[in-house]
């Protein structure tokens, strides 16, 4: 009924097909977190209604789509292949979602570009995007580390709303990094409830050189969120799971018991010192921000976070 009325996936949508929207992402994302046994979402801090991009880490479950969809009701920056599901890409089309081909060359800067024109658009008609809620790790992970995060929300250098996700499970049931989507939400239905903790973090104004440098911006709000969640950094990527899922498989198949990837060890390496001091508890209540304590890093600093990801060897099982 609605779907003539819906306008292309680059233009805002009207008030009435955004009504309607919001209206079902609240039902169906609640709806859908009920039925998995997630009755009480417990909730810290405030959410900012004047933020128009929102960091949510660690992403470890495909629960935070619905939470998100429930809450904030927003526009995603999506894997291509959730547009061709015959029902996400409506969903995707309508909510005005941003669409990135994690093996495209060129999908990053196209995606920088319209969120740059999204953050403080408005049409002829006073019609304006959705909030957008980006995951930076850009894959799921096992939600006790945050991996590498893409500069691409960063770059706008607009205040950030940062909001923290933890699941509180009795078994390790919930996060989903190599399982497929039966496995993933079977599991997730075998305890009667479960349990998921939010944490709004003040909005987070960039300074001057953060947002001249976005690594340095991804870097210190990314370290601010390991601290208050009391989580570790590490520096793997979606294409370092990829590896180790094609390993994974293959030793499966030559009848091998499966060893952890190679480059697990770096999942401790930025653990216990930050390249740069990052202060979450050093919060301006008046205005209601966080920042870093240390307005102008270093040029040894800025040269080490900006510098190439390094060339890595060959996995060797």
């Amino acid at each position: 009924m609605i779907i003539p009325l819906i306008n292309p996936i680059d233009q805002p949508q009207n008030r009435f097909v955004r009504c309607i929207v919001w209206t079902i992402c609240k039902v169906w994302g609640r709806g859908v977190m009920f039925l998995f046994g997630y009755y009480i979402v417990r909730e810290k801090g405030e959410l900012n209604e004047k933020a128009k991009i929102i960091i949510c880490g660690p992403h470890s479950s495909s629960i935070d789509m619905f939470f998100c969809l429930y809450k904030f009701a927003p526009s995603f920056a999506v894997a291509e292949f959730l547009t061709r599901n015959p029902f996400l890409k409506h969903l995707a089309k309508i909510t005005n979602c941003l669409v990135i081909d994690r093996k495209q060359s060129g999908s990053s800067e196209q995606f920088v570009h319209d969120l740059k024109r999204r953050v403080n658009f408005i049409d002829e008609q006073g019609r304006q995007f959705p909030r957008v809620v980006v995951f930076p790790e850009g894959a799921t992970g096992n939600g006790r580390s945050l991996n590498y995060f893409h500069t691409g929300a960063f770059l706008p250098g607009e205040p950030i709303q940062v909001c923290i996700l933890k699941y509180i499970d009795d078994l390790n049931w919930t996060q989903w990094s190599v399982r497929n989507w039966v496995f993933h939400f079977s599991t997730i239905m075998c305890q009667l409830s479960n349990r998921l903790e939010v944490t709004y973090l003040p909005l987070y104004y960039p300074s001057v050189a953060e947002i001249e440098h976005p690594k340095l911006f991804a870097y210190n709000v990314k370290y601010a969120m390991a601290m208050k969640a009391q989580l570790t950094c590490t520096d793997l990527r979606y294409q370092d799971r990829e590896e180790y899922e094609q390993c994974r498989k293959e030793i499966i198949r030559l009848g091998f018991k499966v060893p952890q990837p190679k480059s697990a060890e770096e999942q401790f390496r930025n653990a216990k010192q930050p390249l740069i001091s990052v202060d979450p508890d050093s919060i301006d209540e008046k205005r209601a921000i966080f920042h870093s304590t240390h307005s102008l890093p270093s040029p040894q600093i800025l040269k080490l976070i900006e510098a190439p990801q390094r060339e890595k060897p060959p996995p060797n099982y």
